[in-house]
């Protein structure tokens, strides 16, 4: 191999490694620009994740906190999966449709693929037939089989865990809706921002790294502490 193979192949490596670390960095600026638009479910919403799975997955934060909740469990390639159809489906130019369902399928569906979900045999030689002539449902059988392994298995442990229960408990019932006084409305609005508050430090320390809690912690004891020297 000439000196010039060599260094070819040392610039793509570099070029490789920098466009996954760009991925990475952009991935979790995604997730954290949820908490950081102060975007947060109201309690009313957060409760309705525990009556349907189809709830849950038609809120981006129920998806968030889901997809959380499956990391500790090492399975987050189902809702990865989920998602990656989802937005496959809307894909409207064909080239790009193309493109994508081999991707999906390189990654999720192929026997041995990086991040392969469990599908039956037959379901599996199907969508693999079908992304020869891809069209917007070629992979709807197989995320429905996913979605339905999730609802089956990881939803209820997803409502008995601690990453939902402390949401949960974070936030009273929603309350009945009926006409109140100014000064019961005025209790509402305080307990409505208060709950907000909760659940937006739940979604931060979800999507933020340890120390960078720690700093902001330390950050607000030092705070408190000035504020009592002053005093």
């Amino acid at each position: 191999m000439s000196s010039n193979d060599l260094k070819g192949m040392s610039i793509n490596y570099a070029k490789d490694i920098k466009s996954k670390a760009t991925n990475l960095l952009r991935r979790r600026h995604t997730d954290a620009s949820f908490i950081d638009k102060g975007l947060v479910p109201s309690r009313e919403e957060i409760y309705k994740w525990q009556t349907s799975f189809e709830h849950l997955l038609n809120h981006k934060y129920g998806i968030a906190l889901f997809r959380g909740f499956l990391k500790t469990e090492f399975s987050e390639e189902n809702i990865e999966f989920w998602l990656e159809c989802e937005d496959y489906k809307y894909t409207s130019k064909e080239l790009k449709r193309i493109a994508k369902s081999k991707k999906i399928y390189q990654d999720f569906v192929a026997i041995g693929s990086p991040k392969e979900v469990n599908l039956e045999i037959e379901l599996r030689a199907h969508t693999a037939q079908s992304i020869l002539n891809p069209s917007h449902d070629t992979f709807e059988r197989a995320q429905r089989r996913i979605q339905a392994l999730m609802e089956k298995d990881s939803y209820p442990r997803f409502l008995e865990s601690s990453l939902y229960k402390n949401l949960l408990g974070s936030n009273s019932p929603p309350a009945p809706d009926h006409k109140s006084s100014p000064l019961c409305a005025s209790t509402e609005n305080l307990s409505s921002s208060s709950s907000s508050k909760s659940i937006q430090l739940s979604l931060t320390k979800l999507f933020t790294k340890p120390n960078q809690i720690e700093s902001k912690d330390q950050r607000c004891a030092a705070s408190a502490s000035s504020n009592e020297l002053v005093k």
